[in-house]
């Protein structure tokens, strides 16, 4: 009699976990990477425009007043270096006053995303699945995030940037990892099925009335809020020892500070407590090289307290003898992919914990098969 109840026990948790694994992983596990996936690509089309901007605006002093003035090579040098199939830009009528394709220059915007939300400050982004048509009803061959960034100067706007960047390598990618995890459980899930039923058979012929006692694998997501649509560089300046010498107004954005409130300051006061001997030496060893340097995470203590991971760029600054003056670059704020990051990490444990589930529970069957033998 134990040996029945303890075998409806396993055939009721097998049957849960074979039935939950594949819709876990088809419903749960795949919509949360996509919406993951569709995020961080927001957040580089964004940053691609918001630097596209910024060189407009350093080789373009008219920028500054009151239109758009367009230099096409610095756009088509963003093309040739990213994944961006197409960029428009928009004057405050909403009228196309650029676009990588001729055939859409003069035609004018005239839906309510763009007067309400684009025209009056705010960023745009829509996912554009291949074969479906965008926001202007264009329709792509290819997976993209259609991007809208508005240009505003002392509270009025002068245009937008749109930008179409080109996801369908990593959405394939995506799609082709789901479909094997998928079909390698949907197979799992089946033979396993049928052992249950065959075992299922050996042990009663009745299990009709059998009550659920078994608890269902609880399914729990964590989902990173909206990645900062607005989020630019914070360029700085620094002397030889490490003191801010300039900073632009970003660094409020991501420090909390405001630039004045910088100045003086070594870039190093600002790192975690724990991490700041070993980076602040490692930085100096760059420094050190005279070379141009990326890609340089730190982890960073906001105003209020929070943490701030910072990837930074520069290069080092030389007087007429090759004698190191000081530091030019910029930080960029990626507290938000490490977040990302670290989800990934927790998604893969929890596949990891289910899996080591399935394999405890086949090997509790195949001994429930010894012993009926």
């Amino acid at each position: 009699m134990l040996k029945v109840k303890f075998l409806r026990r396993i055939i009721l948790a097998s049957l849960t976990i074979a039935i939950v694994l594949p819709m876990y992983n088809i419903f749960f596990a795949y919509p949360s990477f996509i919406d993951e996936l569709i995020d961080h690509t927001r957040y580089d089309a964004t940053h691609t425009i918001n630097h596209m901007i910024s060189m407009h605006i350093i080789n373009n002093p008219q920028f500054l007043k009151n239109e758009i003035i367009i230099d096409s090579a610095i756009i088509n040098t963003f093309q040739e270096d990213r994944n961006l199939i197409k960029v428009k830009v928009f004057s405050a009528a909403g009228e196309i006053i650029y676009s990588s394709d001729d055939k859409n220059i003069g035609q004018i915007n005239e839906k309510e995303y763009f007067r309400e939300i684009v025209a009056k400050g705010g960023n745009y982004s829509q996912f554009v699945e291949k074969q479906t048509r965008s926001l202007e009803d264009e329709l792509f061959d290819r997976d993209v995030v259609e991007t809208y960034v508005p240009v505003m100067r002392d509270g009025s706007f002068l245009g937008a940037f749109e930008v179409y960047y080109d996801v369908t390598e990593s959405k394939t990618s995506l799609d082709r990892l789901i479909f094997r995890s998928s079909s390698s459980l949907i197979a799992f899930s089946s033979g396993f099925i049928l052992l249950i039923f065959i075992a299922s058979f050996k042990a009663t012929r009745n299990l009709a009335d059998l009550k659920k006692k078994d608890s269902a694998l609880q399914e729990s997501e964590q989902r990173l809020k909206d990645i900062s649509a607005n989020s630019g560089e914070w360029v700085w300046e620094m002397d030889y020892d490490g003191k801010y010498t300039y900073t632009n107004p970003v660094v409020a954005e991501i420090m909390g500070y405001k630039p004045d409130e910088m100045l003086g300051k070594h870039f190093f006061d600002f790192y975690h407590p724990e991490d700041r001997g070993h980076i602040r030496h490692q930085a100096f060893e760059i420094f050190r090289m005279k070379e141009p340097f990326g890609e340089f995470i730190s982890r960073n203590i906001h105003r209020d307290g929070e943490v701030v991971w910072l990837s930074t760029s520069g290069v080092t600054l030389l007087d007429k003898n090759g004698n190191n003056t000081g530091y030019r670059g910029a930080h960029i704020n990626i507290t938000d992919r490490k977040r990302f990051e670290k989800t990934i990490e927790q998604q893969i444990t929890r596949l990891n914990a289910l899996r080591s589930i399935e394999k405890a529970i086949s090997s509790s069957l195949d001994l429930n098969d010894t012993l009926d033998i």
